[in-house]
C-alpha cells in the first residue's frame, strides 16, 4: 500500500509528540521524537488498512468481486504549517 496523508504532530502534557492522521479519525500516535512518532503513524496507518482489508473480504458476498481504485486527488503541497500558537 503506498499513498499520503496529512499528519498533525504535537506535543503531550508530558512532552511525548503525539501524531494523528487528519484523514482518517482514530489513527494516532505517540513516540519521544518526532521523526519517530511519524513512523509510529505510518505503520499505524497500513495496519488499519490491513485490517479493514481484511476485514471487508471476510463479510464479501458471494459472487462479489474485488477491484483496484486508484486514487489520484493531490491538493496544493504543503510540507510543514504552524496550525496554531
Amino acid at each position: 500500500m503506498h499513498g499520503e496523508f496529512t499528519a498533525v504532530v504535537s506535543r503531550s502534557a508530558d512532552g511525548a509528540f503525539v501524531a494523528s492522521c487528519a484523514e482518517i479519525p482514530g489513527i494516532v500516535a505517540e513516540a519521544e521524537s518526532e521523526s519517530e512518532a511519524i513512523a509510529n503513524l505510518s505503520d499505524s496507518i497500513a495496519i488499519a488498512f490491513e485490517v479493514n482489508r481484511d476485514e471487508a473480504f471476510r463479510e464479501a458476498s458471494p459472487g462479489s468481486r474485488r477491484l483496484t481504485v486508484k486514487v489520484d486527488h493531490t491538493p496544493d503541497p504543503v510540507d510543514s504549517e504552524l496550525l496554531s500558537a
